[in-house]
C-alpha cells in the first residue's frame, strides 16, 4: 500500500511540473513579455528599426527627427491612437511639436508596429511601439 500511495505522489508530482514547465497549453514561453491589454499606453521604442531619436527627414538647412511617442492599444490590438514626439531644428532654432492620430496596429510578442505616413515632406515610417 505504501508502495502505491508512494508511486502516485512521484507520478502526480511529476505531471504538475510538466504542465507547469510547459505553461499549461499556452503558445509562448512563461517568460516570455506579452504585450499588454487594451487601453494601456505603450512607448515609442524605434523608428525604421533604429531606436529613438531617428532623423526621419533632413535637408543641407534642417531636419527632423522623432524623440519619442507613445501609442494607446485599442480593440484587439488592431487600432489604436498615438501620439509622436518631434523636433525640426533649421539652423540654430529648434522647435517641437508633437503628431496625433489613429492607425492600424500589428502585434508581435512584446511590441506592436505600424506604418504611418506623415505626408510628403516626412514620409512614411515604420513605427515600433512595446515595452
Amino acid at each position: 500500500m505504501r508502495m502505491r500511495n508512494a508511486r502516485a505522489v512521484h507520478m502526480v508530482s511529476g505531471c504538475v511540473l510538466i504542465a507547469s514547465l510547459s505553461g499549461c497549453g499556452s503558445s509562448s514561453s512563461p517568460l516570455e513579455a506579452k504585450l499588454p491589454g487594451i487601453g494601456v499606453s505603450v512607448q515609442l521604442t524605434a523608428v525604421d528599426g533604429k531606436p529613438l531619436p531617428v532623423v526621419i527627414a533632413s535637408t543641407a538647412s534642417d531636419q527632423t527627427l522623432v524623440t519619442g511617442g507613445k501609442a494607446v492599444l485599442g480593440e484587439a490590438i488592431a487600432t489604436g491612437s498615438y501620439t509622436l514626439s518631434l523636433r525640426h531644428t533649421t539652423g540654430m532654432m529648434s522647435e517641437t511639436s508633437n503628431v496625433a492620430g489613429t492607425t492600424n496596429l500589428v502585434a508581435n510578442g512584446s511590441t506592436a508596429t505600424a506604418t504611418i505616413d506623415l505626408g510628403a515632406a516626412l514620409g512614411k515610417h515604420v513605427y515600433t511601439f512595446g515595452l
